[in-house]
């Protein structure tokens, strides 16, 4: 749904891009470590680092509102 709002919202600057597409990339990450090793602490990195390019996200999008 960010990733849509920035869209729209004509936010795509550089910095954008690359937190939206380190958030993907963090995610598959995240599933494949799942699926085949399933060691928690480093599960639970990849999951901190995709919600801290989700949050970088929504911070470019708010810097963008002014």
């Amino acid at each position: 749904a960010l990733a849509f709002y920035t869209t729209l919202a004509g936010n795509e600057s550089g910095f954008a891009v690359t937190m939206a597409w380190a958030y993907v990339l963090f995610r598959i990450a995240h599933s494949f470590y799942q699926s085949i090793v399933n060691f928690i602490p480093v599960r639970f990195a990849l999951f901190a680092l995709s919600s801290l390019s989700l949050v970088g996200l929504a911070l470019a999008n708010l810097v963008a509102l002014n």
